[in-house]
Order: C-alpha cells, then structure tokens, then sequence
C-alpha cells in the first residue's frame, strides 16, 4: 500500500478477456464455448488450427453430446456437426485437410456406436464408416492420407450353445469409403485390443492383452498380419496403454504403476523396454500423457498435491521438471485447466477445464510470442493508496487482431465514494465499463474514475501516515502542526 497523498479517485478492478497475459505467464487462453449448454471438450488441433471436439446439446429434447467443429477465435461461431434429430456423437481427430473422424450413436442408447467420417460443413452429409451388426465402432484418429484407426467392439448377445468371437474388440483400420472394407490389426494374443493413434506413415498405435490377458501398449502392424509390438511397462508396473504417436515415431501414453497409480510414459517404440517414466506434478504420483506433436512436446493429465486434476505439459526428457498448465495462464479470469488432450507443431494445446463461470468448457492455449502486441493498462488517478487492481495495471501481451474486453467495475466497499468516468484510447464504447479494444497494434487505455467529493477516513480513504490533520492530504499544513508539536516539548520523555 502507498503512502503518500491521493486526490479524487477510485480503486477499480480490471478483467481481461481470455487472450490477454501478464509478463510471466507462458499462454493466452482462449474459451471455445460450447453450443449453447454448459459443457464442452475440445479433442484434438491440426497445424492449421482447426480444432474439434464435443459439446453437450439437447436436439428435440433428447440430451446427449454433440460433435462440434470449433471457432478457434473464441467467438463462438461453432459448427455442429451432426443436424440430424435424436443422433448424437463425438468428433475425436482432425487432419491438415479438415477431414474429422469420430462417431454417432442415438442419444438414448450409447453402447450402439458407429465410426463416422464428418461432414466438415456441418450440412450433414457424413459418413457412417460401416459396422457389422452385433457390432458398434469407433473412429479414434485420422492421418493427412485419410487412413482412419479405431475399435470395433462386439456387443452382441452371447449365449450358449454359441461360442464368442475370436475379438470381443480389435483395433481397426477403416475403409475410409465407407464400404464396410475393414482390417482387423489384431492383438498381442488375447482377445481385445484397440487403436487409438495414426501417423502420417500409417503407424498405429494403441493396447492389447496378451495371451496371459495383459493389457499392453501396442505399435501394431498396418497390414494385420498380427506381427504388432509389445510396447512393455515401467519396471514393475502393471497395464499400459499408447495414446499417441507422432510422424518421428516417438510414443507417449501411460502405465498403471505397482499401486495402482496411473503414470505418464514415453515408450520405446522398438518393444526393447527402454521407456521413460515422465513423472507428475510435485507432490503427486499419478499422471497421463495424452499427445505428442512432432517437436516432441507431450501434454496430458495429472493430478497435483492436493489431489486436482490439472492439465500438463510434460518434461520430455522424463527429468521431472513437469509443469501445472494452470501455473502459465493469466490469474484473470480465473480458469482451472482439467486435462490438455492434444498439441500441434506450432505448440498450441487444447483441452477443458472449469472456465471462470464453473462451466466445464473447450480451452485454446496459444503461445506467448514476440510478434504479439502490447496493451499498456492504466488507471487514472493511479495513487488512491489501495491496490486492489487484477490484473495490476501494466502491459499485457495480447494476439493479434484479438478483440480484449475491458471491464471497469467499482471497488466493492466504495460505490457511493467512486464512480467509473471514460476510458481513454482506442476503445469500442469509452463511455461504458463493458468496452473491447481491438490489438491491430499496440495499444495504451486508461480507465478514468472520478469521485463527487473526498470522504475522509473510510475504508477508501484511510488516513496516512504523516497526515496529521486527517484532512487525507499530506502537505505544508501537516508540517506547520508537526513543528508546533516539536516546539512545544519541552520535557524529555514527551512525544
């Protein structure tokens, strides 16, 4: 708190829009909405920034989620991807040409899933990708070729004198014409396995059980010959799962460890072992890599000390130096990132979280950069004494051509004392709290509060140090009392 003379003036609290960063933080966030329901989650980015996902929706009064092609600015001009009444589904994967995979499945009934290539547009011309009946499947990942992997899972009624399929489910590489043309990638030797990640050479990766019933992370043969790669675990765990493979090979995904705990991984994609524990956050055991993009950079899940859940970028090389996304975003507004689910080349990650409003919703972490521009934030007057301003005024590194809201509001315990005035610069509406600043170019807004008359000695006006004539000014006068207390001692111990 300062200590010095204030004149008429007012404690004020800024809020940034979501794009808006202080100097030590290393992303912009930017909310992707949802479709008009509390809920949504972005799945996968492409290096060109298209991004989908989910979004809870309510066609014709059937609940259930809603693949969602998502507006990267934030505006909200999201693309629902499925206009048929009763249908519901998930768009997972996204390549460089926009082609979405992922699949359908009646609101009222989940366990009937079908593998679906999306109409980008949103018209609706989608494409089931053809599933046997007794069957569902699901579409996990597309590559820029089109090839598209996945699971199928029987769901049939199995009864005697009837044997079960040789599967109960097997990872999947999809006829992407939709004629049904599929192949089976087989297993490690059991009876399940599933594909859940497709590079740009066709290799895929996922997890199967072994003949003992082991599940473990697989690099399967794009051919089915069944001639796959057991991925292994960490020493002494138990299952293990591949989540992700970039176009270098490199495999992330995690192990579930001798206690049970869940453990972020990186695998050595020649089955010898050699793989890496990624570790988690301080304090905590458990964690999950969920995607690798082609600089080698993982993000994914983790829990911190106190048991959260927290979306995480990962030490690639396994040294530990794990980081809380949640510590690298603006403090304001306040957002709690749940899980990053993807990263693309140009290290822009994707996830949900709890958005400032308690909605869970579709997140975009975008890179601090040197070509961003700056908003310089002021408040004028600047010395009322209080600083209770979030973020404190100052710069703020903003994207380009972002649109920044700006809210004034007044301190809570000085409504009547203070009043918000005019912004000044290059604001939308400088006469209102609620404006936007356009960041076509470095740009200096000053919020201007004025002030009826100064009250003297409530909580927005304390009395200073020095002011002894609490008249909430410390000048001439206060030193003309000073000496004259001064003069008048005459005694030793007076004060």
């Amino acid at each position: 708190m300062r200590e010095h003379s204030f004149f008429l003036g007012a404690v004020i609290v800024i809020v940034l829009a979501a794009s808006s960063l202080s100097a030590d933080v290393l992303y912009h966030i930017t909310d992707l909405g949802s479709l008009g329901q509390l809920y949504s989650y972005a799945h996968a980015i492409n290096n060109y920034g298209g991004i989908v996902g989910s979004a809870y929706a309510y066609p014709e009064g059937a609940p259930g989620d809603h693949p969602v092609l998502f507006d990267p600015t934030g505006e909200g001009n999201n693309i629902d991807l499925i206009t048929a009444p009763y249908s519901c589904g998930i768009a997972q994967s996204i390549n460089r040409f926009g082609e979405t995979v992922g699949w359908t499945y009646t609101c009222s009934d989940t366990e009937q899933e079908r593998a679906t290539l999306f109409d980008p547009t949103g018209g609706g011309s989608n494409l089931d990708l053809g599933t046997p009946d007794d069957w569902s499947t699901t579409a996990f990942s597309i590559n820029d070729a089109g090839q598209i992997v996945g699971v199928t899972r029987y769901i049939g009624i199995m009864v005697p004198p009837f044997k079960p399929p040789p599967f109960t489910s097997y990872a999947t590489l999809f006829d992407s014409t939709g004629m049904g043309n599929h192949i089976n990638l087989r297993g490690l030797g059991g009876h399940w396995s599933e594909a859940y990640s497709i590079d740009n050479r066709g290799r895929t990766v996922g997890a199967a059980t072994t003949a003992a019933g082991q599940v473990r992370a697989t690099l399967f043969d794009p051919n089915g010959t069944g001639n796959n790669i057991n991925l292994g675990i960490l020493p002494g765990a138990g299952d293990s799962y591949a989540q992700s493979i970039n176009d270098f090979g490199q495999i992330v995904g995690y192990v579930y460890t001798s206690i049970g705990k869940y453990r972020a991984t990186l695998f050595d994609p020649t089955g010898g072992g050699n793989n890496i524990d990624l570790g988690a956050l301080p304090g905590a055991d458990k964690s999950r890599a969920s995607s690798i993009n082609n600089a080698g950079e993982i993000v994914g899940w983790g829990q911190d000390a106190l048991g959260r859940d927290c979306a995480v970028l990962f030490d690639s090389p396994g040294g530990g130096n794990n980081i809380n996304l949640n510590d690298v975003i603006p403090p304001t507004p306040s957002w709690h990132l749940l899980q990053a689910t993807c990263i693309n080349d140009s290290g822009l990650i994707v996830g949900y979280g709890e958005n400032p409003d308690g909605q869970t919703h579709a997140f975009l972490l975008t890179p601090v950069s040197t070509d961003d521009f700056t908003l310089r934030l002021n408040v004028e007057p600047d010395d009322v004494g209080i600083d209770t301003t979030t973020p404190l005024p100052g710069e703020h590194k903003c994207l380009k051509g972002r649109a920044i809201d700006l809210e004034a509001r007044l301190f809570k315990n000085c409504p009547v004392v203070y009043h918000f005035d005019h912004w000044e610069g290059d604001v939308v509406d400088p006469n209102s709290p609620l404006t936007t600043v356009i960041m076509d170019e470095d740009k200096i807004v000053t919020a201007v509060f004025v002030a009826s008359e100064p009250v003297c000695g409530d909580e927005c006006h304390p009395i200073l140090r020095g002011d002894l004539n609490d008249d909430c000014y410390i000048n001439f006068a206060d030193f003309v009392l000073y000496s004259d207390m001064w003069m008048s001692c005459t005694h030793p111990d007076c004060d």
